[in-house]
């Protein structure tokens, strides 16, 4: 893995993607949903070794680690509510 930090790979890897897109109208949360994207794939590949391109899991693994994300949110959410 590159010496590089997670925050390092994902402004370079924006900065790239932005070349193309300078005279354009840019979506400011757009792009922050991209970085975060990019960061979190680089943290999992960082973690993991690989990418969500690996053929290791059914279909019905897949969606029951999305159910199991979807869970974990329901909670953070709660605790929020709960705060408020």
């Amino acid at each position: 893995m590159s010496n590089k930090t997670i925050e390092e790979r994902a402004e370079a890897y924006s900065q790239c993607a932005n070349y193309e897109l300078d005279n354009q109208m840019q979506d400011s949360v757009v792009e922050q949903v991209r970085q975060d994207l990019f960061q979190r794939s680089q943290r999992g590949i960082d973690k993991y070794g690989t990418t969500l391109d690996r053929e290791d899991l059914s279909l019905k693994e897949w969606l029951q680690h999305a159910y199991e994300e979807s869970l974990d949110k329901a909670l953070y959410l709660k605790r929020a509510i709960q705060e408020l």
